[in-house]
């Protein structure tokens, strides 16, 4: 077995542990999908960092509110979905990141699409100064964690929208792939094929 078969494998088993760990303790009023960290140990974490939320949207009772995190490194990559999973490229632990954190967005506006009834949203909670943004960031961690709050429990009308980015409690312009639609069913389909999970119509 070769090393890409070896991590698309390993990475198939992490996703699968980490979809049915969230499923069983994710309240089906409210689901706040989060994206795993993609760390320097290479492809075989890629698809996590993705397939966890994929598989809790998948998987899950359809919830009133879906909240997905993405991140503002999302504005300055590409879908890359012919490479997803890092096979042809030179890994990039700060690019895969920042790619998975669009696909998180994009997963979140499919989401939208498809399923009326859900509000399902993605925001970025700014660079903030924790051990992976560094002491230097310029956000406020006290911050960080509102807006995903406010999306998954608010009652303002502002808060009960649907197919929107968010930043500070703020609608804000995502990259623009997270609205093309064929990217996203693209996505879905590849996750599909990952995970021998189909997204719900």
């Amino acid at each position: 077995m070769n090393n890409h078969s070896r991590n698309h494998r390993h990475a198939s088993f992490a996703v699968e542990a980490i979809g049915q760990a969230m499923l069983w303790t994710a309240p089906y009023e409210v689901v706040a999908l989060v994206g795993a960290f993609v760390t320097g140990l290479g492809c075989a974490l890629v698809f996590p960092a993705l397939g966890s939320a994929y598989l809790l949207t998948a998987l899950i009772e359809r919830p009133k509110r879906l909240v997905y995190l993405s991140s503002g490194m999302h504005h300055h990559v590409d879908a890359n979905l012919d490479d997803i999973l890092w096979k042809e490229r030179r890994w990039n632990g700060s690019s895969a990141y920042a790619e998975s954190k669009l696909h998180d967005a994009m997963l979140a506006f499919a989401a939208a699409r498809r399923w009326t009834g859900v509000l399902s949203n993605a925001l970025e909670p700014g660079w903030v100064p924790t051990k992976m943004g560094g002491p230097g960031a310029p956000d406020d961690l006290g911050k960080a964690h509102i807006t995903q709050a406010w999306l998954a429990v608010s009652d303002n009308p502002e808060a009960q929208v649907t197919g929107k980015y968010f930043y500070h409690l703020k609608r804000m312009k995502p990259n623009p792939q997270a609205y093309d639609v064929a990217l996203q069913d693209r996505l879905a389909a590849i996750c599909a094929e990952i995970s021998g999970v189909t997204l719900p119509t």
